[in-house]
């Protein structure tokens, strides 16, 4: 799957799907710089139904990732739930855009798989950025070492 986006008259990027080695480096370095590059294979990168998606520049650098895995809902499962986990844009270009269409992209590839929720694990710094994409939080707000406050955050993916 591929998405052509024009961020403005100059910049070209591109969204597709890419295998999970794509994304790590950037998980890394975005997401959790104080772990080593190993701990950036989540459980489930590989599994059936996992797909990974990065916005890439004309040279083919990664600029923003997204996974999306079909996962449980933490607080009250129901069938078609998936997760978007380790969505990351780099710091340059946070505020473009990309991360939108990023979720944008994988909540049009659930539905077409038939998923109707998808979840996260949100820092508290990123919860206005999801809500303008209409997930909303649940539940207690909680810590995760070494990276901060997170909510749960959701949203009902129309068919």
């Amino acid at each position: 799957m591929i998405w052509a986006m024009e961020n403005d008259a100059t910049e070209h990027v591109v969204v597709k799907a890419v295998e999970p080695g794509v994304i790590h480096p950037m998980r890394r370095r975005v997401l959790r710089p104080h772990q080593p590059i190993e701990a950036m294979v989540y459980p489930g990168d590989e599994a059936g139904g996992t797909f990974h998606l990065a916005a890439l520049d004309k040279a083919d650098q990664v600029l923003g990732i997204a996974s999306f895995y079909k996962d449980e809902h933490p607080l009250q499962a129901r069938p078609g739930d998936w997760r978007l986990r380790g969505m990351a844009v780099e710091p340059a270009w946070q505020g473009r855009g990309l991360g939108s269409r990023l979720v944008r992209a994988g909540i049009n590839h659930i539905k077409e798989e038939g998923g109707s929720r998808l979840w996260c694990n949100a820092r508290v710094s990123a919860q206005p950025f999801y809500e303008k994409l209409g997930l909303i939080a649940e539940g207690e707000e909680f810590h995760i070492e070494h990276i901060g406050p997170h909510c749960v955050m959701t949203t009902n993916i129309a068919v």
